[in-house]
C-alpha cells in the first residue's frame, strides 16, 4: 500500500506480508481468472483499503475466498490481528469498516439482516431496532484508547 501526496508523489508505504497465505503470482497478474480457476484457495487478500485511525492503528478487511476477516493493524509495531466476520457474534464487533471520523474513530456499517442474527441483538433498545427496521442500515463508531 502506497501513501501518495496531493501532487501524486509516493511519500511512503506499507507492505502486507500474508506469509504462506499470500496471493500466488498468477493471481497477481489476472485476479478474476485465478478466482475462476480456484487458484486463490488458501490465500488472503485485502478487500478494501485499510482505514487509518491515528496512533499508527489501521483497520481493514481481508478475505480468503470463503470468509471475511476484520483486521486491526499497528503499523508502528508491525503487527496485526484478525477476527472472522460472523453474524452470530456481538453487535459490537467491527463489521464492514468504511471510514474514520475527524477524531480517528472507526465508522462501520451493518444491515438489519446481519445485525438481527447477532448474539446480543435483543439488548438493543427499541428505538434503535425501530430505526433499523425503517432504514435497514446502522453506522457504528468505535473508539480505540
Amino acid at each position: 500500500m502506497y501513501y501518495i501526496n496531493n501532487e501524486g508523489l509516493i511519500i511512503g508505504g506499507l507492505t502486507f506480508n500474508f506469509g504462506d497465505k499470500k496471493v500466488p503470482g498468477e493471481a497477481q497478474l489476472d485476479f478474476l481468472s485465478a478466482m475462476e480457476k480456484g487458484i486463490l484457495n488458501n490465500a488472503l487478500w485485502l478487500v478494501n483499503n485499510p482505514i487509518e485511525l491515528g496512533n499508527g492503528l489501521m483497520v481493514g478487511t481481508v478475505e480468503d475466498g470463503e470468509c471475511h476477516y476484520t483486521i486491526l493493524l499497528d503499523s508502528q509495531k508491525s503487527c496485526c490481528g484478525a477476527r472472522k466476520c460472523d453474524p452470530s457474534k456481538s453487535i459490537y464487533e467491527m463489521i464492514a469498516p468504511c471510514t474514520s471520523d475527524s477524531e480517528g474513530r472507526l465508522i462501520c456499517y451493518t444491515s438489519l439482516e446481519y445485525i438481527e442474527k447477532a448474539a446480543d441483538y435483543d439488548l438493543l433498545n427499541d428505538s434503535i431496532k425501530a430505526e433499523l427496521k425503517d432504514n435497514n442500515r446502522i453506522l457504528l463508531r468505535y473508539s480505540f484508547l
